[in-house]
């Protein structure tokens, strides 16, 4: 068994963003997901950063058309979200978190979500 197989097996989820460049899109992105996994610090999550300007090859391999793409894989399902990664909702729906004591923060903020 590899040590990335290993690492991967460690954690809870795995995020794979891919990004082109250093612009703000990039950057927001990663901040977007960072602070996804910061909020989950419960759960093992590992964050994998990919530009794909300095890694086509890895891009090509995962079939990236456009970016930002954001490649999840948790333990009951895998995802694919492109484009800007701004509702938190929608990834934690994807990744199979959609019990409401999931999601920090006051009971009346999770209802309306």
């Amino acid at each position: 068994m590899s040590v990335e197989t290993e690492k991967r097996n460690a954690c809870e989820y795995v995020l794979r963003l891919f990004v082109a460049g250093d612009d703000a899109l990039s950057h927001r992105a990663v901040n977007q997901v960072k602070e996804f996994c910061e909020t989950f610090s419960t759960r093992c999550c590992e964050l994998q950063i990919v530009d794909v300007l300095r890694e086509p090859e890895t891009a090509q391999e995962a079939q990236i058309l456009a970016v930002p793409t954001l490649i999840g894989i948790g333990p009951a399902s895998s995802i694919r979200l492109v484009g800007d990664i701004v509702e938190r909702r929608a990834v934690m729906l994807a990744l199979g978190l959609d019990k409401a004591d999931d999601e920090p923060g006051p009971p009346d903020a999770r209802a309306g979500t």
